[in-house]
């Protein structure tokens, strides 16, 4: 895992063309069809949604993590992320460095990292390379997004929220 500036976020996805983020701009997610469903509220299920999230996005050489937001932190959160960070040899604090960039053979460690996100209900916009039009988010308000401009990979999306009962909060279909 590598850690980037804001700054460095949005040069890495402007070189991929996923989206281009003027300076200073927040990260946001795109898609023709879009799901928003409850987060699980228990952890073993924020984990199994977690390694099921990394599946859904398919094969990927590299993937972006822009942590936007962490309103309602608790020291023993930003420990434990921090050592994470610190293992990959980051010494910058999360406000300095926001983005996590997880090459294909640390799918575990981007699958924990999914999961803490959940779990500490921090901000998290997800978006994979090669890029294939599938983003997600996690967010404080305890939903987790998923967004495709692939009407498949939207079914995936769909199966995966019955498959764990997950509440809708939106579902949005391109005609």
């Amino acid at each position: 895992m590598r850690c980037f500036t804001g700054e460095e976020c949005s040069g890495w996805l402007r070189d991929r063309n996923i989206i281009d983020l003027k300076p200073g701009e927040s990260p946001y997610l795109f898609g023709e069809y879009e799901l928003m469903v409850h987060a699980p509220q228990r952890a073993r299920m924020q984990s199994i949604l977690a390694r099921e999230m990394v599946e859904w996005f398919g094969p990927y050489e590299s993937l972006l993590c822009w942590v936007d937001d962490w309103p309602f932190y608790k020291p023993e959160e930003m420990a434990i992320l921090s050592a994470i960070r610190r293992a990959s040899g980051e010494t910058r604090h999360l406000i300095d460095a926001r983005g996590h960039l997880f090459l294909a053979d640390e799918v575990d460690v981007l699958t924990g990292f999914l999961a803490l996100l959940m779990n500490y209900g921090w901000d998290g916009y997800f978006y994979p390379q090669p890029f294939r039009g599938h983003c997600f988010q996690t967010s404080h308000e305890d939903f987790v997004w998923m967004l495709t401009s692939d009407r498949t990979q939207f079914q995936k999306s769909l199966d995966i929220a019955s498959k764990h009962s997950l509440q809708t909060i939106r579902r949005t279909e391109a005609e």
